[in-house]
């Protein structure tokens, strides 16, 4: 009963958990992409974004629909069978026809669509082309950037013979068609592969440079889901920029995986190629459309009669949104709504960065606050805090979201994230104005320095000075007052707050006598509990740029504080204006005439200076052509070297010979790149590489190596350590002992064949003498028995002489075996009888 309750109760639990957790996930929002074609590199962004999960961390299942001969990409968006496309520039005729059509991006901003014929056919001008068979697909008989090109030379699609597009190179090359459409990315390269060169008629040629491969959707989509229209393009993006950047790897991806067209590796490298040099000219970013080309397309459509009406660009370009083109993700927009107001806390007492009067944000980070304010169109609510300290508090308990301008440090990693910093400032030391110049702090820390209480740069002057005699402060404007009086030597912060403090209070008295070598980097930090607002923060600051921040930076610091006017003071001031009018107007005489004067220094100075240059140039070209020379003889010594050579940083190889690509079978070194080191060296063998005494020593040592597919061969391997300015680098030499051992071996069989003979020639020495007496006693026992003259004496003699010498036999073939297996008994024995016996 007991254990029924148990199960009841785990089964109760895992439903609940089960429960919860699929109530919390966010289903994903699924949508469908038309291709324009069959797969290839020209789709390759929309490929990386799915594999490498960038439409999933916007919150997408993209769907990319394969292209068949009876797809029309643009009924397809429009009957929602998919809800993105990918089409022509024919898209702004159709646009004007009143259908629905929204432009989000384009893959090419220069077309590479072009008419192919062979170079060795008849074809040698656009106009020859009349009457020829042609082959082009249903959708790109509309293709305008086609049709332009045609009408700019009297021709229409009916002055040809066109035919059924079969996609197929050979066609052309079996005359089965003298010109087909095609991607000058794809078929001329195809061409080049199987030995044909091509006759190539582009529209750009002929003053069509039009966008191609748009990428669209349709504005009742987009009015619904702007934030999935957002998201799919800003992700798909993201996948071109890594397709472009990665060609080598997404090519492989495509070859592998989007592949119906059986293309080869270097044709989709080729293609890639071809796409970036279209897709990103002139430095545009990936998948711009401006409405100047746009209207130059309108304008070209007009000229050839292919367009009636205008187009309306609001409802053909999209444009995003404040909030979506920050880049902020469906979560990140979901969090700010259901957030509503963002409460933030600041230092009341820390001008010109941020400070209160009259109960308001005034300061750098207040034009921060706002600027951040009008990008996320979020509210911002100040929370007032009587001091940092407070502040800090605040935002540890969450009173407050954020705070506008923190310094980064370990302790307040477990309450808060930052961004990266937005402003930063060196840290300087303020002394009386009688004070000197003290260029290295370091003779001035044992001095008494005021900081600020709870300031992080406390700590880090702590830190980093350990001996320094620090004394805390309430204020800026306390610690300067305390170094005004004579009780602190000196009081160190930012630059920018002690020079505003110098400039609107302590003209005259104070001054900046020292620097750090350190700057003071202020970030925006959010609470640590709700990691989505960092993000967000992040690519809001992203989205301001340097002008923007330089214009708040000098809009504090030239700020002056209003002061009544002390009438006493004017004449005096007047007097002084005046003297130094005149002390100008003399020094202007004297620097005129300084002038003429320097003028001819400078011209003949500038004379020398030409020749020395010259001089120089001709001097740096011949090192260099010397060092060009130098680095030739060093690579065809470093690749015709009969050892395998390794240059390595961290036991991991950055570059090798040939030998060694050759001897563990590698094709290229790209491939080996990378490598780590113990992975070409058997396991056995890894103590001598990392043997300290063995890389001391610079001596060689024999190692197990094993190659590329696992064959395991003996080598000799020597390994230096060199250290230059920046890193430290192993140089490891290999040379293989296969062939070596193999001789070896030879020679130790030979030498033991050798040792054979010389055992078996002493046997036969041994065995000699007793053999001739047992055939002398048999032979001569013959004989006298033949003469009848054999008597039985002699019989038992020649015996006892055969058993003794067979005797001596025995003993003698023991004592080889003793001497090869070894005797472990010992005897004594008589030398002059052993000599006498052999």
């Amino acid at each position: 009963m007991y254990n029924k309750r148990v199960m009841h109760f785990i089964v109760l639990v895992f439903f609940i958990l089960f429960s919860s957790s699929t109530s919390f996930a966010q289903p994903l929002k699924k949508v469908s992409l038309q291709l324009m074609w069959l797969d290839q590199f020209e789709f390759a962004g929309f490929y990386v974004a799915k594999e490498k999960g960038y439409y999933q961390e916007f919150g997408l299942d993209v769907n990319i629909k394969k292209f068949t001969s009876s797809t029309n990409v643009l009924d397809t968006v429009l009957e929602d069978e998919a809800q993105f496309g990918i089409s022509s520039s024919s898209l702004l005729i159709e646009n004007s026809l009143g259908k629905d059509v929204l432009l989000l991006g384009t893959i090419f901003q220069s077309s590479p669509l072009v008419l192919l014929a062979l170079k060795d056919s008849n074809i040698k001008s656009l106009e020859d082309i009349k009457g020829k068979k042609v082959m082009i697909s249903k959708e790109e008989a509309f293709f305008v950037t086609l049709q332009t090109m045609l009408k700019s030379k009297n021709i229409n699609i009916s002055d040809l013979e066109v035919l059924e597009h079969t996609f197929d190179v050979n066609d052309l090359i079996n005359k089965k068609t003298d010109l087909l459409l095609a991607y000058s990315t794809n078929e001329p390269f195809t061409l080049q592969e199987k030995g044909y060169e091509s006759k190539i008629f582009h529209p750009k040629d002929y003053g069509f440079d039009f966008y191609e491969d748009l990428i669209f959707t349709t504005n009742k989509f987009q009015e619904k889901n702007p934030q999935v229209v957002h998201d799919f393009y800003t992700a798909s993006i993201k996948g071109w920029e890594y397709a472009l950047d990665n060609i080598e790897e997404v090519a492989q991806l495509v070859f592998e995986k989007y592949n119906v067209q059986n293309k080869s590796l270097e044709a989709l490298i080729f293609e890639a190629k071809e796409i970036k040099k279209l897709a990103l000219i002139n430095g545009v970013k990936f998948g711009t459309i401006t409405q100047e080309k746009l209207k130059l397309i309108e304008n070209s459509y007009k000229i050839m009669g292919l367009l009636k009406s205008n187009l309306d660009m609001s409802k053909l370009l999209y444009i995003p949104n404040k909030s979506t083109n920050l880049g902020l993700s469906s979560k990140e927009l979901a969090y700010l709504k259901e957030k509503k107001v963002l409460r933030y806390c600041i230092d009341p007492n820390w001008f010109p960065y941020e400070s209160i009067e009259s109960s308001q944000h005034v300061g750098m980070s207040a034009d921060l606050i706002q600027l951040m304010k009008t990008k996320l169109e979020v509210p911002f609510q100040l929370v007032q805090t009587i001091d940092w300290i407070q502040s800090l508090e605040y935002v540890q308990n969450r009173t407050c979201d954020i705070l506008p301008l923190a310094k980064e440090i370990p302790s307040r990693r477990s309450f808060l994230n930052f961004t990266k910093p937005f402003f930063s400032f060196p840290v300087v030391v303020a002394t009386q104005s009688d004070q000197l110049y003290v260029p290295k702090v370091k003779n001035i820390l044992h001095k008494k320095l005021g900081v600020v209480k709870g300031y992080s740069l406390n700590k880090i002057l702590k830190e980093k000075y350990p001996n320094i005699n620090i004394v805390e402060v309430d204020s800026i404007k306390d610690g300067l007052e305390r170094v005004q009086d004579g009780e602190l030597y000196g009081f160190i912060d930012s630059l920018i707050t002690i020079g505003y403090e110098i400039q609107n209070n302590f003209i005259s008295e104070l001054k900046i006598s020292s620097q750090f070598n350190m700057n003071h980097p202020l970030s925006v930090a959010s609470r640590s509990d709700e990691p989505l607002l960092q993000s967000i923060l992040e690519k809001t600051l992203k989205g301001i740029n340097e002008q923007t921040k330089q214009a708040i930076i000098n809009s504090w610091i030239s700020i002056k504080v209003e002061k009544s006017i002390d009438y006493s003071m004017l004449w005096k001031f007047l007097v002084l204006v005046f003297i130094i009018l005149l002390a100008f107007v003399y020094r202007h005489y004297l620097l005129s005439k300084s002038k003429r004067i320097l003028e001819i220094k400078i011209e003949d100075k500038t004379k020398e200076l030409q020749t020395l240059n010259d001089s120089l140039e001709r001097k740096v070209q011949k090192r260099t052509e010397e060092l060009e020379d130098s680095n030739e003889v060093f690579q065809h010594m470093l690749h015709t070297t009969m050892e395998a050579i390794f240059i390595l940083e961290y036991d991991y190889c950055m570059d090798a010979n040939r030998e060694a690509l050759e001897l563990f079978q590698y094709k290229n070194n790209e491939e080996l790149m990378g490598t780590y080191i113990f992975d070409f060296i058997d396991k056995n063998s890894h103590e001598y590489l990392k043997s300290d005494e063995n890389l001391s020593k610079n001596r060689p040592y024999e190692v197990k190596a094993i190659k590329k597919d696992g064959s395991v061969f003996p080598a000799l391997m020597k390994q230096h350590s060199l250290k230059t300015k920046n890193r430290v680098i192993k140089i490891l030499t290999l040379l293989d002992l296969t062939y070596i051992k193999e001789q070896e071996l030879k020679l130790i069989n030979q030498s033991k064949m050798a040792s054979l003979g010389e055992l078996i020639g002493n046997i036969a020495h041994q065995w000699r003498q007793p053999l001739a007496s047992i055939t002398t006693a048999a032979s001569g026992m013959r004989m006298q028995k033949e003469l009848d003259i054999l008597s039985d004496e002699d019989i038992y003699a020649n015996c006892d002489d055969i058993v003794s010498s067979s005797n001596y036999l025995s003993e003698t073939i023991n004592e080889f075996k003793h001497l090869i297996k070894g005797r472990k008994d010992k005897k004594d024995f008589k030398i002059n009888e052993t000599v006498q016996k052999s």
